[in-house]
């Protein structure tokens, strides 16, 4: 993969005969996940940290996939980030709550990080809200992910059947309800993190329908979408 941060193309090719040759064309701006430096740390000397970087906040995706001996042209939507650091995931997250979703003229990327026992299950969240080309949050204040109805993993986790992630900063609010969660992946976190296995690691995947409603100076917008969220449980 190589871009821009406006542009990026994507190009793979395995021996089976799967390939993918995408152009990602960004929609809204970049991020630092978070605000400020997109970086948490985890220690006074500032030596153990984890960063996020949201290059492509949501974006136009056009190309080709080849399966099944033949090309398929394929386009959509797209996203981007990348997390890099110094300490591996599950060494300082207990869990992580994460979604993202284009309604209508706003994407919204939204992430709730829940530290171990060690750091006293602090919960560190972050929260991304542009409405065209204009960024209108990115901090980590003011935002919560609650859940209702429980529901179980094929690894014997928790999980909700409705999950709202809501922020609030004096009357301005966003609100994001998502529901009829159907499990599209569930496995080793190892398979996509950087975790290392101890205890009962587990990353799930879940597509649903998200509703959001945007109240900011006055302007009060709602829209659904389909979405995605992904939940990883560290131990």
């Amino acid at each position: 993969m190589s871009g821009d941060l406006k542009t990026y193309h994507v190009h793979f090719q395995t021996p089976r005969g799967l390939g993918a040759d995408l152009v990602f064309n960004r929609e809204a701006p970049s991020a630092r996940g978070g605000g400020g430096s997109g970086i948490v740390y985890f220690d006074p000397s500032l030596t153990r940290y984890v960063r996020w970087f949201i290059a492509l906040p949501s974006a136009k995706v056009e190309g080709t996939l080849t399966y099944n001996g033949q090309t398929h042209h394929v386009h959509g939507e797209g996203y981007h980030d990348h997390n890099w650091g110094t300490v591996s995931f599950n060494h300082v997250l207990d869990r992580w709550f994460w979604t993202t979703g284009h309604f209508g003229n706003y994407t919204l990327d939204a992430g709730l990080l829940v530290t171990t026992s060690y750091y006293n299950h602090q919960q560190l969240p972050a929260l991304y809200l542009a409405r065209g080309n204009q960024v209108l949050i990115n901090e980590m204040n003011h935002f919560t992910v609650h859940g209702s109805g429980n529901l179980t993993t094929p690894g014997g986790h928790d999980y909700r059947k409705t999950m709202n992630f809501h922020w609030q900063n004096g009357t301005d609010t966003v609100n994001l309800l998502f529901t009829n969660p159907k499990i599209v992946q569930a496995g080793s976190p190892v398979v996509r993190t950087n975790a290392t296995i101890f205890g009962n690691p587990e990353y799930l995947r879940l597509s649903g329908n998200g509703t959001l409603n945007v109240n900011i100076a006055g302007k009060n917008q709602t829209s659904s979408t389909p979405i995605v969220v992904e939940i990883n449980y560290g131990h």
